[in-house]
């Protein structure tokens, strides 16, 4: 298939696509990256979606990109992180959250430095800037211990400098607490000190905690994001869609013979809309309600 016939399949089968199809994509190079910032680039309009096949384009996309080892990929994977910043996709972000070291790791060294500065850069989303900050560690993983202590020292600092938003500094810590060094223990104890009486992030136990044990990386349990693909995992989400749309169609029926009963007393008017399986939910997470409420809270994560 060509760019085009690809993209078009990938709409069509939703979340059902095979890895193959996906592997596909990824070989058209140059081509694909084009067409794929058609679908998340600058120029893409996310306010409209034309169907659930078009949302989940944009997840296929970033898969695809973490396959294609070339700049280009990796700078348009970079733009998908500076848009989430502005809370467009809540949705999305979730079900990408642990996988970028994973989908940056084939990149070439020359897309770092423009990762560093989204990482260090000023902006009102501390779960990007933890995102962007893993990716930068995984990478000075790979390039040996100095380069990593390098990275995590940086993260420390940025961490203790009290000019910067508590609860980012919070977040970002919680990534130290995955490397610990004896250099940055004072800065968490002081960051658990500060959450003391509020929502914690974390708190002295759980410093004591990662001190008592050797590092542990928050991306190797996400190391591959193409398990989404397997033929099990496909199969699990539609039982699982399945048995969400049973259970809604189970409470329409008991609203139905419910408001059957009460029109017999009195003429009922329904003082908020049906809530549709596509709609957003309304407990205000910005999820569709498929995805969220209807059935009971779902995670949102590829390996549901």
């Amino acid at each position: 298939m060509d760019v085009r016939e690809l993209i078009a399949s990938l709409i069509r089968d939703e979340d059902r696509v095979p890895r193959e199809r996906i592997d596909e994509c990824a070989q058209h190079g140059v081509a694909m990256v084009e067409a794929l910032g058609a679908v998340i680039g600058s120029e893409a309009d996310w306010s409209l979606c034309e169907s659930d096949g078009n949302w989940w384009l944009r997840l296929h996309a970033a898969f695809i990109l973490g396959l294609m080892d070339d700049a280009a990929a990796g700078r348009l994977l970079l733009h998908l992180m500076r848009r989430f910043t502005g809370g467009e996709d809540e949705n999305l972000e979730e079900w990408l959250s642990g996988y970028w070291p994973a989908l940056f790791r084939n990149k070439p060294d020359s897309v770092i430095p423009d990762v560093e500065a989204f990482a260090w850069g000023h902006h009102a989303q501390p779960y990007m800037r933890g995102h962007a900050v893993e990716v930068l560690l995984a990478s000075a993983a790979r390039r040996g211990s100095d380069a990593l202590d390098a990275c995590l020292a940086r993260t420390a600092d940025w961490v203790s400098n009290e000019l910067h938003d508590q609860d980012h500094r919070a977040m970002l810590a919680t990534v130290l607490l995955d490397f610990p060094r004896s250099a940055h223990r004072a800065v968490l104890e002081n960051v658990a000190a500060l959450q003391e009486g509020r929502f914690a992030v974390f708190g002295h136990q759980d410093v004591e905690a990662a001190y008592a044990g050797p590092d542990k990386p928050g991306w190797i349990r996400f190391d591959d994001p193409w398990k989404f693909y397997a033929p099990e995992r496909i199969a699990a989400r539609q039982r699982r869609w399945a048995e969400e749309e049973q259970r809604r169609q189970q409470r329409e029926s008991v609203d139905a013979d419910w408001n059957d009963e009460r029109q017999v007393q009195e003429t009922y008017v329904r003082e908020t809309p049906k809530i549709g399986r596509n709609d957003p939910c309304p407990c205000g997470s910005g999820r569709k309600y498929k995805k969220c409420c209807l059935g009971g809270v779902f995670t949102g994560t590829p390996e549901a």
